[in-house]
Parts: structure tokens; C-alpha cells; sequence
């Protein structure tokens, strides 16, 4: 209940601030949705995006030509992207948990064909890694169907599915499931990820 209610405040507060961005409406949307780890890709300078779902939120925002600065609901910091085309991106992230104190993180992604991509992320904090690797895979420019297998403690899977508005390309939703050992069966998993472009 408490995780409900810090989301719906999220939620609100999302609001008040989009209420002062325009509206992108040519923008498809690049979202660290879902997935355990987070894109190698950088959101276009200029830009504000807001990712809300049941595990939590995501502000980023586009402050430079291959930089963003994120803020989450346990971390905040920046990410860099080092290498961007058409087949291969990778990035540096630095940042801050409450929790858990300084940490890097560095995801990559190797497209195989306009179908199937494979993702990768090692975060590397103080006393602990997670290394992820993503299966992606998109039919259509709308749809990515992505199992996943991480290893923190344990090796864990994940499933997440995401869909992106054919005619509003800055708006995502997805759901998911992760093998987290929140109970029984996992946790399940639902977001909406959406991209404004800043008034100059």
C-alpha cells in the first residue's frame, strides 16, 4: 500500500511539472523500460522523460549531445553514451543509491537484424555485481518481447513485454514478471513511459 501511494504522488507530480513541456509527438520514445537493466541509448538533448510503473520511477532528461542525468526513487547520476550506430551501443553510467552507495554501470546492446537484439549490463557496486543479458525481440516497431537472466546472489529470469503507441510515438506501456524473491511466484511487473521535448 505504501509502494501505491508513493507512486500515485509520483504520478501527480509528473503531471504538475510535464505541465510546462510540449508535447512530442514525433519522438519514439527510448525508455529504460522494462528490462532488469538499463538501454546503452541517450535520450535526445532537450528532452524530458518520465518512466512510472509498480517498482518504482524515473525522471531523465537530455542535457548534451550523448549525456542524460537521471534521477530514480533510490539513485540519481549521469549517463554517457560511448558508442552509438546502427549495430552496436554502449554506454557509462555513475551513480549514487541510498542504499547501496557509488556505483557504475555499463550496458550495451548488439543488434542482430531488425528482429533481434542482445543486451547486456554489468553494475558494479562497492560490495556486489549484477550482470544481466536481454533477449529481444520486436516483430513490428510497436512490439519487443524480452526474457532476460540476471545473476546478483542468484541467477533469476525475467519476461517483460512493451508496446509503444503507433500514433504517439513517445508514449510506452509495458508489463512484465521477475523472479524476484518478493514471493511466491515473483513480482509482476506494469509501467507507462513518456518523452517531452523542453520549450526553447
Amino acid at each position: 500500500m505504501k509502494l501505491l501511494h508513493k507512486n500515485l504522488f509520483v504520478l501527480v507530480l509528473s503531471c504538475i511539472m510535464l505541465s510546462s513541456v510540449s508535447y512530442a509527438q514525433d519522438q519514439q520514445i527510448n525508455s529504460d523500460r522494462p528490462g532488469v537493466g538499463v538501454d546503452p541509448e541517450v535520450i535526445p538533448i532537450n528532452t524530458f522523460q518520465t518512466e512510472i510503473g509498480t517498482d518504482g520511477y524515473e525522471y531523465r532528461l537530455g542535457t548534451g549531445n550523448n549525456i542524460e542525468l537521471l534521477k530514480d526513487s533510490t539513485s540519481f547520476g549521469a549517463k554517457y553514451a560511448v558508442i552509438s550506430n546502427d549495430i552496436f551501443e554502449a554506454s557509462g553510467k555513475l551513480a549514487y543509491d541510498d542504499n547501496k552507495g557509488l556505483y557504475a554501470e555499463i550496458p550495451a546492446k548488439y543488434v542482430i537484424n531488425k528482429y533481434f537484439y542482445l543486451g547486456g549490463d554489468v553494475i558494479l557496486y562497492r560490495n556486489s555485481r549484477t550482470y544481466v543479458t536481454e533477449y529481444a525481440f520486436t516483430p513490428d516497431s510497436s512490439w519487443t518481447i524480452m526474457p532476460s537472466i540476471y545473476y546478483d546472489t542468484k541467477a533469476r529470469a525475467a519476461f517483460y513485454v512493451s508496446y509503444v503507441l503507433p500514433k504517439y510515438q513517445n508514449v510506452q506501456l509495458d508489463a512484465g514478471w521477475n523472479q524476484e524473491p518478493s514471493g511466491l511466484f515473483g513480482r509482476f511487473e506494469i509501467g507507462i513511459s513518456v518523452a517531452f521535448g523542453l520549450k526553447k
